[in-house]
């Protein structure tokens, strides 16, 4: 079963187009018809709860509930869509018996099996972060010049005619997942809907089979997998890595990675998409470059006057300081998975770079033996600890101070040991101000080790806060020669 473009082939939208300039790219996709035994349940978040309970009380209008939940209205609509997607709300957001259960409960469980159709790429055989329960929405194909087509988005109220370039597909047949590749995509799946990100699930081997299966029961497949294409959108404007435009998640889950992947593949040989995309940004890669170091530049610039206003001049003295902290919040800024790894490695270099700097001028009034067989027990270390105010000790830390080796684990736990009886330590101070930093930094240590030494397991987004208050704290309290 070839994929083709034609009149009845089904063109699917996910996501919304942008209101600023873009172009629309389809990407060639395999649709599974599946019904999966995997169960879903868990907590309904703040905004669900708050959608749900103005559809009971019959507040439907999407104007009325922007203004009550103060959300833009895309993003009321794509919750109003998930909770649709989940059967607890009806077309119309209108609040379904099984809605009203869940609203009741604060939570919602669904044991019996779904109706799901779950997307492959034809290219990499992977299954794509997206499973669909309800019926997509689906644009008409109008005409179509060679690799163009023109399609229509919304043939009700007022239809749209958009242009798009369809992606070459080289692969002719689809390979039908198993069992084990649904179940992991559902999951996958329902982990990035309350909040956690995604990615594509690559598909086991033949004798990977069973296992899951076996406990959950079969996936059944309903016929042949579908050949269609899905609305992309690329958008005008730097994404911080160099290219010229961004791509917007096309499976509303926050997840790119495939769809940026298949458009960088194709665009170094493909020069009918380059071409599309340097008119889309309208400027040269040379210029486009420029343009970035230039918003880079001046990003910076607007960092460094910030932390001066939150830490005041004195913090310019350290210069190696101030540059960790510059560059902490210049790649939260930047927001790419490349960025969010290094935001990582920078938390745990500042904690590298201070602690010895206190150890120096705060050493403890009990100094250790140095001895190749020097031990703290981890019980000793966890009262010390719990006597700064910490609440909680991390298992890494109390294996730090079982067996005392380098590296960061050795100098918190020194400067644990220092603290417990100076009282004029600064770690006194953090620990007051922040009662969870070890398990704070113990986090930033796993996120940091994940973004090392895994091939694509950047920090989520959501962590980035977390990163840099921790970042600030330390700096504000362990920096005691300029703060």
């Amino acid at each position: 079963m070839a994929l083709s473009f034609g009149r009845e082939t089904p063109v699917l939208q996910l996501s919304r187009p942008p209101r600023v300039h873009f172009a629309a790219v389809l990407l060639p996709v395999w649709v599974h018809a599946v019904t999966s035994p995997l169960a879903r349940s868990g907590g309904l978040d703040v905004f669900q709860r708050t959608m749900l309970a103005l559809s009971q009380a019959g507040i439907r209008d999407v104007e009325e509930i922007c203004t009550l939940m103060r959300l833009d209205a895309a993003l009321v609509k794509t919750i109003a869509d998930r909770l649709v997607e989940q059967g607890l709300l009806a077309r119309g957001r209108v609040i379904t018996k099984a809605g009203a259960e869940a609203l009741a409960k604060g939570s919602v469980e669904d044991g019996e099996p779904r109706f799901l159709r779950c997307f492959q790429s034809p290219e990499t055989e992977q299954l794509l972060p997206r499973i669909l329960v309800a019926e997509p929405l689906r644009a008409d194909a109008r005409r179509r010049y060679q690799r163009r087509v023109e399609i229509e988005f919304g043939t009700a109220g007022k239809p749209q005619l958009s242009k798009a370039l369809i992606l070459r597909d080289p692969r002719r047949t689809a390979r039908r997942p198993s069992d084990r590749d649904v179940i992991e995509a559902c999951r996958r799946h329902d982990a990035a809907t309350r909040g956690r990100p995604s990615e594509a699930v690559p598909l086991s081997s033949a004798g990977q089979r069973g296992g899951v299966s076996a406990r959950l029961g079969p996936v059944r497949f309903h016929g042949e997998p579908t050949s269609a294409y899905l609305v992309c959108f690329l958008r005008e404007g730097d994404d911080g890595m160099g290219r010229g435009w961004q791509a917007l998640d096309p499976f509303a889950v926050g997840e790119t990675t495939a769809f940026t992947q298949s458009i960088a593949d194709a665009e170094g040989k493909d020069s009918e998409l380059s071409e599309l995309i340097t008119k889309l940004t309208r400027r040269s890669r040379q210029a486009g470059g420029h343009a970035m170091r230039a918003a880079e530049q001046q990003a910076t610039q607007q960092i460094r006057a910030d932390l001066v206003r939150i830490f005041g001049e004195q913090v310019k003295g350290d210069g190696e300081l101030f540059a960790k902290l510059v560059a902490v919040d210049r790649d939260i800024a930047r927001n790419n998975p490349s960025a969010r790894e290094d935001v990582a490695r920078e938390v745990i270099r500042l904690f590298e770079y201070l602690l010895p700097l206190v150890a120096h001028r705060f050493p403890s009034d009990r100094p250790q033996q140095a001895s190749s067989v020097e031990r703290v027990r981890d019980r000793e270390f966890v009262v010390m600890a719990n006597n700064l105010g910490v609440l909680v000790v991390p298992e890494y830390f109390r294996q730090a101070a079982r067996s005392l080796g380098r590296g960061l684990g050795t100098d918190v736990v020194r400067a644990v040991q220092a603290a417990a009886h100076n009282p004029n330590h600064p770690l006194r101070a953090l620990a007051s101000a922040r009662p969870t930093f070890l398990a704070d930094l113990d986090h930033a240590r796993v996120l940091r080790n994940r973004a090392t030494h895994a091939r694509t397991d950047a920090p989520p987004a959501e962590s980035m806060e977390q990163l840099r208050a921790l970042a600030h704290d330390t700096a504000r309290h362990l920096a005691i020669d300029v703060m």
